[in-house]
């Protein structure tokens, strides 16, 4: 996945009514990449270029220096072509 994949990521949330709180990309880190939702739990979707693996988490009340922790509720592993429609689909269908 790309900036271009990331942008389309950000414009599909945007379709389905989620407000970001936090979008980062980092082309040097393999262009990796995360998006926090305002959502209650708070809800983010991350691509981990250098694994290749496409998670959808969700904060925890459990802590750990002091900060949330997060959990994987979706996880795509083996990226294809529409692994990005996918988890914006996950997260539609569990939106409340």
């Amino acid at each position: 996945m790309n900036k271009e994949t990331f942008d389309h990521v950000l414009k599909e949330l945007a379709d389905s009514n989620f407000r970001v709180e936090i979008s980062e990309y980092h082309e040097r880190a393999f262009g990796s990449w995360h998006i926090t939702l305002m959502t209650a739990p708070k809800r983010r979707l991350v691509w981990d270029g250098k694994e290749r693996w496409y998670v959808v988490e969700e904060e925890t009340a459990e802590q750990f220096n002091g900060m949330n922790k997060w959990k994987d509720i979706w996880t795509d592993r083996h990226p294809k072509k529409d692994s990005v429609q996918y988890g914006v689909k996950f997260l539609c269908d569990g939106k409340a």
